[in-house]
């Protein structure tokens, strides 16, 4: 993966002659960090994101920047542009790299009001924002659709060897899905989409610095955003 990195390390000429150091934890792109000590975030995007997402990405960041947040930034190419696709049809992206530490589980009451104050600082900056989103994946937040993958997953595995400890989390996730009622159709705002802890990049002091892995921003309910942030921390 080294080897495949460093033809495209050259369309960002200041990160000439640099080490790159691939960052284990991520689960959809490869990622790098470039420099000792780093510079810069080198990253692969997966297939399942379009380059074009790197224009809400330049847009709601430039936003919130604005608004005095700190925030990962794109980095252009020398030929200015957000991303670099190479032959094989890859999409690369560099953006500027920020001190601190990441955490793959919520420590401590502390630490998740770090967290949710970072987030309402977030939303309040993008609140007043106007944007056209060029991607987005409604899929992914779909809850009426994965309702119906569970479900679908319950009638096609009747004989499952897991279906003993599966069915009765998978009867109460659909028994309270029933139950629910409140409108996700309605209220969308810009959101980040994957609020999960990893995604919050922290001080050494334990200050919420900034909100990471930008791929998934779209409009979503609050409650969807909300939720998902909590299932993690």
């Amino acid at each position: 993966m080294i080897d495949a990195l460093q033809p495209s390390l050259k369309h960002w000429p200041f990160l000439s002659g640099m080490t790159a150091t691939q960052i284990e934890g991520g689960l959809i792109n490869a990622t790098w960090s470039v420099g000792q000590p780093p510079v810069a975030v080198v990253q692969q995007l997966s297939p399942i994101f379009s380059p074009e997402l790197h224009r809400d990405i330049e847009a709601i960041t430039a936003h919130v920047a604005a608004k005095g947040l700190m925030t990962p930034r794109l980095l252009r190419t020398a030929d200015n542009q957000l991303f670099h696709t190479d032959n094989e049809g890859v999409t690369w992206r560099c953006m500027n790299w920020i001190a601190g530490v990441s955490h793959h589980r919520m420590l401590d009451a502390e630490m998740a009001a770090q967290a949710g104050g970072l987030v309402a600082r977030w939303h309040r900056a993008v609140d007043d924002l106007e944007h056209e989103f060029a991607f987005s994946r409604p899929e992914a937040h779909d809850t009426p659709l994965h309702m119906q993958f569970v479900e679908g997953a319950l009638m096609a595995h009747p004989q499952h060897r897991l279906l003993g400890e599966v069915e009765p989390l998978a009867s109460s996730i659909l028994e309270a899905w029933g139950s629910w009622d409140g409108d996700l159709e309605g209220g969308s705002r810009i959101c980040h989409g994957d609020l999960k802890v990893s995604n919050i990049r922290f001080s050494e002091s334990g200050e919420a610095l900034c909100l990471l892995d930008l791929d998934t921003l779209s409009f979503l309910p609050l409650e969807v955003e909300l939720g998902d942030a909590f299932r993690s921390w």
